[in-house]
């Protein structure tokens, strides 16, 4: 970054600051007290303050319903919902409650007794779209509402493949 000095040499009170703030600016100085820096500090954090908690939650702790709701109609959309833009995210949301899921039903099992158990043969096949949602559908709505969607897919695991 270039400065330009006033011809009145660099003693003017003017290239002072331009040159306290090119400093601060290159990390050799602090910003001064009620400089911008302090002012932007205090607006990210009201601003971080009035967004929502979802806002900041792992994709897997999204809640339920919500991602029942939005699935819904995505599904709504037929083959067009490929090009929707909120498919990769319920996507990456439904992948972190499974997986997260999956390393809780390890740890279980490393325990001795496993949270749930799909055969071999289900494992293979894969469950289906329609599936879930019909699973998901089956919580009802009240409850729905006030669980994440690891939670709800943990309750579907638990419930459909209990460990024998």
């Amino acid at each position: 970054m270039r400065l330009s000095v006033p011809a009145g040499g660099p003693e003017g009170s003017a290239a002072k600051s331009v040159r306290r703030v090119w400093l601060s600016q290159a990390g050799a100085l602090p910003p001064a007290s009620g400089s911008p820096g302090k002012a932007l500090r205090y607006a990210l954090a009201a601003i971080a303050l009035t967004l929502p908690a979802a806002a900041f939650a792992r994709p897997g702790e999204v809640n339920a319903h919500e991602f029942y709701v939005a699935a819904q109609g995505l599904l709504a959309k037929g083959p067009a919902a490929v090009f929707d833009s909120r498919r990769e995210p319920l996507t990456a949301q439904f992948r972190d409650a499974v997986e997260t899921v999956r390393a809780e039903n390890a740890a279980a099992g490393g325990r001795g007794r496993g949270l749930y158990c799909i055969p071999e043969e289900e494992r293979r096949e894969g469950m289906s779209v329609r599936f879930i949602m019909d699973q998901l559908a089956a919580i009802p709505e009240p409850e729905r509402r006030t669980m994440t969607l690891r939670s709800a897919w943990r309750r579907i695991l638990m419930r459909n493949y209990p460990c024998r």
